[in-house]
């Protein structure tokens, strides 16, 4: 079990970070974002690889997305950053089934 925190940062880089946290409080993965006009750029998800296929990424995404959204968002952009723990087409196959593409220049690219 584990809940998703919010925090609205306001800094140069990114807007928003979500964190899940374990009930002792442990964090789980992360993602940060930010909103550009009515583009949600999704600057970085992560689960920590010992807990991943556990719901934690999607999870994460929902409340970017969710995020994204109220503040009036349309599109999803980022750039693919596949990591040591997970193979490329594992991490695509991800971001497809929210309906996010990624682009032959590497980039994501999703209509909210």
């Amino acid at each position: 079990m584990f809940t998703i925190n919010r925090r609205e940062t306001g800094c140069d880089s990114h807007d928003v970070s979500f964190l899940a946290i374990d009930q002792s409080g442990d964090v789980l993965g992360s993602a940060f974002a930010a909103l550009e006009d009515e583009v949600l750029r999704l600057d970085s998800i992560q689960a920590n690889p010992p807990v991943r296929k556990r719901g934690i990424g999607s999870a994460l995404l929902a409340a970017v997305i969710g995020w994204g959204r109220e503040r009036g968002a349309v599109r999803l952009t980022g750039e693919f950053k596949p990591d040591l723990f997970s193979k490329p087409q594992d991490i695509e196959r991800f971001y497809t089934k929210w309906g996010i593409s990624v682009t032959a220049d590497g980039n994501l690219e999703g209509k909210l």
